[in-house]
């Protein structure tokens, strides 16, 4: 009896000591879990930006274009045709009275309170009207400015070219009892594109049509994709090597303590009973 309580007690002295060393490498392996789980880190999600769509504005009605000069003073450069459209320059909600905008291939101020900025992208956006030169034979003089007097002559226009129109502008007039309508116009383009006013009586002006508003039908918008679970933590082939062995090593050392762990101090077994 008093070996088998010896025996009794032995083993588990044995279990004692295998247990040990197994919480220690079972400690060791949880900390390097936590770290390794460190590395993994979720996808970020793109940022979208905006789509850059530019702005129009409603012409409701002939809008005056103005220059802004050196000294801040605003002045008249054509007025614009109505039921057409001018591409913002500056913001729709300016708290300004002038705003920038574009049309054709010019620049200037309008009124803000004279137009109207839409939330679409119009199909005819600018007033298609064109100007043939036609002098009585004579080449057509482009000035600087509507006037005969002091305009300066800045390009002379052959009979039957064709010119492009940005508006109208009111000048001074040949005589007294004529008209005192000039034309804004580009002749040419590119490089040699010469722009400046013709008076009505030297060209042939094409009539301004009204716009037909018309939308520019925008893409199908694609569904937003289904949400998908996020998937679990990928670990690197190197850091999967390392898991594997962690984890067998502290086998194979279990395995050992169990079946070498109980020689004691002296390295021999105690005698079994009846032998």
């Amino acid at each position: 009896m008093r070996r088998r309580y010896q025996r009794k007690n032995t083993s588990a002295a044995r279990f004692k000591t295998a247990a040990t060393p197994f919480r220690t490498v079972i400690c060791l392996l949880t900390a390097f879990l936590t770290f390794a789980g460190c590395f993994v880190r979720p996808e970020r999600a793109a940022v979208s930006a905006g789509d850059g769509a530019v702005i129009y504005a409603y012409l409701p009605a002939d809008v005056t274009l103005f220059s802004m000069g050196a000294d801040g003073v605003y002045s008249p450069v054509c007025v614009l045709p109505a039921t057409y459209f001018a591409a913002l320059l500056d913001s729709p909600d300016l708290d300004a009275e002038y705003i920038r905008v574009s049309y054709l291939d010019i620049t200037g101020y309008v009124l803000r309170r004279e137009i109207e900025p839409v939330d679409y992208e119009p199909v005819t956006k600018y007033a298609d009207r064109a100007l043939i030169a036609d002098n009585d034979g004579s080449a057509a003089v482009m000035r600087e400015s509507p006037s005969h007097d002091g305009g300066g002559a800045s390009a002379l226009i052959q009979n039957g070219t064709r010119l492009l129109c940005y508006g109208t502008a009111e000048g001074t007039a040949w005589r007294e009892q004529l008209k005192k309508e000039w034309y804004y116009a580009r002749a040419g383009s590119g490089e040699n594109a010469e722009r400046g006013y013709v008076y009505y009586l030297q060209v042939i002006a094409e009539p301004v049509t009204p716009n037909v508003i018309e939308k520019v039908a925008k893409p199908p918008e694609t569904p937003d994709p289904p949400a998908v679970a996020p998937s679990p933590p990928q670990f690197t082939q190197a850091s999967s090597t390392v898991i594997i062995i962690c984890l067998c090593v502290p086998a194979a050392l279990i395995m050992l303590f169990l079946f070498y762990g109980g020689n004691g101090g002296g390295g021999k077994r105690a005698p079994r009973s009846g032998k």
